[in-house]
């Protein structure tokens, strides 16, 4: 079941550690089937060099498990949040780089300095308010603080992008998140390492 969007996002999860956007198995990526309405999302404590397509949990919008026989992402309630709030987004990603988690930290949105920032994000990514984790608080603080951006801190130690529903689940104008045109790459990695992930 959603065979090919469990491959994407292995393949895009294992993209955060290389850009140093999370270590061991902190943060996560889903994406929602548009055609079913399905949400897949990592498992909850599964390194991402030993992720598999099979390892990866499919939900509906209530969070209950549709297949896997792991339990889905602690994150999980956030990002179904999320999708029941957005019908536009179609994939999130929740990552911890180590300036994006700084700028949470102190409550700072990320400020447009470098013209890739205003390029990926058109302007400032704003810092929401401190939620726990495990429940829909964090999800809340995205739909309600996030306003235009595609991407926000949900304060203190996150930052999560939203991803466009329809076509690839890919941050404008890629036409898939694993390919980035050569002339965004320089500009996505400075984004990156300013909180946006090349999966979203």
């Amino acid at each position: 079941m959603l065979e090919s969007l469990k491959e994407e996002l292995v393949a895009l999860h294992l993209e955060l550690p290389r850009n140093r956007l999370t270590v061991w198995t902190g943060g996560n990526l889903s994406g929602r089937d548009t055609a079913t309405g399905l949400v897949v999302i990592k498992p909850s404590g599964i390194r991402y060099e030993d992720l598999r397509r099979d390892h990866m949990v499919v939900v509906d919008l209530d969070g209950r498990t549709i297949e896997g026989d792991l339990r889905p992402s602690s994150d999980v309630h956030t990002h179904l949040y999320i999708y029941r709030h957005r019908g536009d987004v179609g994939g999130v990603a929740h990552t911890h780089s180590a300036y994006a988690t700084a700028f949470a930290a102190v409550r700072q949105p990320i400020p447009v300095v470098l013209t890739a920032i205003a390029d990926e994000f058109g302007g400032p990514i704003p810092c929401g308010g401190f939620a726990p984790i495990g429940d829909e608080s964090i999800g809340r603080i995205v739909v309600e603080g996030i306003g235009t951006s595609p991407a926000i801190l949900p304060a203190p130690a996150t930052a999560s992008t939203l991803m466009p529903s329809s076509g690839p689940r890919s941050w404008p104008p890629c036409s898939s998140p694993c390919e980035a045109p050569p002339s965004s790459t320089t500009a996505r990695r400075s984004a990156c390492r300013t909180g946006r992930s090349p999966a979203a």
